[in-house]
């Protein structure tokens, strides 16, 4: 979509995690991010008791798709939603997938590769193939994450398309469900952008005492705000980004799932045909080259497990 939002191989590696998982006959698997850790004080957090009582609900609870522990202490936010507290706005702290469980099935979703709220679009696909939507997620207790600078441009650079893809989705689904996420026309879309636009502004305004300072990412900063300094980022990369990319990327990236589904089944029949895969001989197993995909209908393929962009 842009250059700016292609700076993370995060999701590919979650990607590769789930495939592993389903070739590997796995029934859960389990993400957590290195800069995770539990709270020590004693509230409810990720233990190894609080683990087992989500698999035990999961296990319970065939509905029940994925069991999220959200960062609750340095918020699993972007710079705008730590941008929003700063000038009097509310901020939820959504579940994400810095520590995440989820079931292992042949619908589970992909995370799209190098878009920022990866996770969140994982579970737009997620709940969109659930049983029942509306009890496909659960939110377990808070953890830590490891302090960041939350106000970087570049940060914010690579946020700002995968913050209007995933808020357009997230609309999507409060007021049609998961059903027409794949509906959104480029009118749709530049409503979207405009109200992004709108939030930046704003922002801006009351770091500022009501005046808009903006400035082009080639001159001087017109302040020291890093505040003011990220919003400008965000407008920078949103300005970049047409209602058209917008709607092309959710279109191709809903189509992948074709492709991905055949890719799960593919690895699910391997883990039912070959020899089970100790633990200790993971490593080995992954080194090893596999045959080029194939297809339903028996076409060789070579294509990537990815949202095209």
């Amino acid at each position: 979509m842009t250059a700016a939002h292609k700076a993370s191989n995060l999701a590919w590696k979650r990607t590769l995690g789930v495939m592993l998982a389903v070739r590997l006959g796995w029934e859960f698997v389990f993400f957590v991010d290195d800069d995770i850790t539990p709270y020590t004080d004693g509230r409810l957090t990720l233990s190894a008791e609080h683990l087992a009582y989500a698999l035990r609900a999961m296990r319970e609870d065939s509905d029940l798709q994925a069991v999220s522990w959200p960062s609750i202490h340095m918020a699993d936010n972007g710079v705008v939603g730590h941008a929003r507290p700063l000038v009097g706005l509310g901020q939820d702290v959504f579940v994400s997938g810095s520590a995440i469980l989820l079931r292992v099935t042949t619908h589970m979703a992909f995370f799209p590769y190098s878009m920022y709220n990866e996770d969140w679009l994982m579970m737009v696909q997620l709940v969109a193939a659930a049983p029942n939507w509306t009890r496909a997620l659960a939110r377990a207790g808070g953890v830590r994450q490891k302090p960041y600078d939350c106000f970087s441009l570049q940060r914010a650079l690579h946020e700002e398309p995968g913050e209007l893809v995933g808020e357009g989705l997230m609309s999507m689904i409060e007021d049609h469900g998961p059903a027409l996420i794949n509906k959104g026309n480029v009118d749709f879309w530049a409503r979207v952008k405009q109200h992004r636009r709108e939030l930046l502004y704003w922002v801006i305004r009351k770091r500022n005492d009501g005046q808009l300072v903006t400035w082009s990412r080639d001159e001087t900063p017109l302040t020291t705000d890093p505040v003011t300094g990220a919003m400008n980022a965000a407008l920078w990369s949103n300005d970049k980004v047409t209602p058209e990319d917008l709607r092309r990327w959710v279109h191709v990236w809903w189509q992948d799932q074709t492709y991905w589904r055949s890719v799960l089944l593919t690895l699910a029949d391997e883990a039912k045909q070959r020899p089970k895969v100790p633990a200790t001989a993971i490593p080995q197993f992954l080194s090893q080259p596999r045959d080029p995909w194939v297809n339903k209908d028996g076409e060789g393929v070579r294509k990537e497990v990815k949202a095209r962009v």
